[in-house]
């Protein structure tokens, strides 16, 4: 039998396992659902690409083509520019996927059959690394072949997993199948010699992806037993690695910054500086400044970017992810990261003067909007409440984030978790600044500040429990076990 739900991560491809389609997020009405699709995530990239109307306050920089570098413009042309776009709501998130990534992930669990299939963007490398530290806690030994890629070996350190001593507690079998030369292993007898002790086994198949298309191709891994699968599904069906489309960029980049930079960004900042002061009339919106920062008494701020424009939206009682929406749908017009109390734009080399026009006649009507009475004093007062920002005072540390990681566990109540020491990375995203990291203890504020990120359309990731009702803690004989008291602080 499989010891593991059967998963695959791909690289520019996947990684697969058994375990069913991903999980789905609770809905926030951020991102429509992508209609069914062959290629769900490709549908979703060109329909975005496709709103050429829109005035685009994100990154990159190169605002969908119209300051992108003239070398590497003559190379490919335009195009690719417009496609090239962030994790705009309509693009689903990859580390939290619900709707088009996810509907991507779910077909390609379905053809290399897998029960779950997870995208990697990062290298194969990623892969074989969360594979090895998800079958090997503390203490446990990964057994691996001479011949695995280096990033297990890299990854010997980062894991702590003993490969030497006596009475091993076996973690997992890591092997490589193929090889480079095309050799492959006998991964069904090796995965029935795992199985019978309980061992899973994790396949290192980045030059196997093409197997399953055609019957004269070795089978694959899963189809064998193996438990997970890390493919890099670019080697055989997609380009080389590493992309040098990708490293053209940035020589192209480099020759445009240095023939044109001073001359486009005088005129990015000046457009940034017009945007700023016609946004500190609007009446409602607080824009943050340098010299705000410093007579607020904030010491460390030495500078700012005077390209970015951030807006507390408080004074409307509006959190930014729902003025986000509005801007989006009712104006074109797109921010770069919304928050809980504020939202920020990104001016860049591509910024034209009618995209700094749309962004102030947008705030203009929706700064109206809230005036006439489309929010209540009591509801103002809800969100100010809710605007608990992390600070130092939330964090008191009680173990090594790794000690807690794989500390036993236990789901608690999000009221029963305060003062508990967490074993979960809780992050809001945007803007991916964790919360709560695995061994700090649980405060009060900090799990009234995730409920409002949920509440008001954020998203939150790495939390088994994306609503935040619950939270996984460490068990309290576990912390014995660990030597750690209450009011104990881990130091490290």
């Amino acid at each position: 039998m499989a010891l593991l739900p059967r998963h695959a991560f791909c690289y520019a491809g996947a990684t697969s396992g058994r375990d069913g389609a991903p999980a789905s997020s609770p809905s926030t009405g951020r991102t429509p659902s992508a209609a069914a699709s062959r290629v769900p995530l490709v549908d979703a990239l060109a329909a975005c690409a496709s709103q050429d109307t829109v005035a685009s306050f994100h990154f990159p920089g190169h605002r969908r083509g119209a300051a992108a570098p003239p070398a590497l413009a003559r190379l490919l042309g335009l195009p690719p520019f417009a496609h090239d776009l962030p994790e705009l709501p309509e693009l689903d998130n990859l580390f939290a996927p619900h709707d088009a990534i996810a509907q991507a992930q779910s077909r390609a669990a379905a053809l290399f059959g897998a029960d779950s299939t997870f995208f990697l963007v990062n290298g194969s490398t990623c892969g074989v690394q969360a594979a090895i530290m998800s079958t090997c806690p503390p203490g446990h030994t990964l057994i691996l072949s001479r011949n695995c890629h280096i990033s297990a070996f890299s990854e010997e350190a980062f894991a702590e997993a003993e490969r030497q001593g006596e009475h091993l507690k076996i973690g997992a079998l890591l092997i490589t199948s193929p090889t480079y030369f095309g050799v492959c292993s006998d991964i069904r007898g090796i995965a029935d010699a795992c199985h019978k002790h309980n061992v899973p086994l994790i396949v290192d198949e980045a030059h196997g992806a093409h197997f399953r298309f055609h019957e004269e191709l070795p089978a694959t891994a899963l189809q064998q037993g193996a438990d997970i699968v890390i493919q890099s599904t670019h080697k055989t069906l997609q380009s080389s690695s590493p992309s040098y489309l990708l490293l053209a960029s940035l020589d192209a980049a480099t020759e445009h910054a240095a023939e044109n930079g001073t001359a486009a960004f005088t005129d990015a900042i000046r457009l940034a500086k017009q945007a700023r002061e016609l946004l500190e009339q609007v009446e409602g919106l607080k824009v943050l400044s340098f010299n705000g920062l410093r007579d607020r008494g904030l010491r460390g701020v030495e500078a700012m970017d005077p390209l970015r424009i951030t807006l507390g939206l408080w004074e409307l009682g509006i959190s930014g992810f729902e003025a986000d929406d509005i801007l989006r749908h009712d104006h074109q017009v797109i921010a770069e990261l919304p928050l809980l109390q504020s939202i920020t734009f990104a001016v860049s080399l591509g910024t034209t003067l009618e995209d700094v026009d749309s962004l102030v006649a947008a705030f203009k009507v929706l700064a109206k909007s809230r005036r006439l009475g489309l929010c209540s004093d009591a509801n103002k007062r809800e969100r100010s409440l809710a605007s608990v920002f992390c600070t130092d005072k939330w964090r008191n540390r009680r173990l090594a984030p790794r000690e807690a990681y794989f500390a036993a566990s236990e789901r608690v109540h999000s009221e029963a978790a305060c003062d508990r020491v967490c074993c979960e990375l809780i992050c809001p995203y945007p803007p991916g600044i964790p919360v709560l990291v695995p061994g700090e203890r649980i405060s009060k504020e900090a799990v009234n500040y995730l409920k409002a990120v949920v509440k008001h359309g954020g998203f939150i990731s790495g939390a088994s429990d994306e609503s935040v009702d619950t939270f996984l803690v460490c068990k309290q004989d576990s912390l014995k076990h660990l030597g750690v008291g209450d009011g104990l602080c881990f130091k490290y």
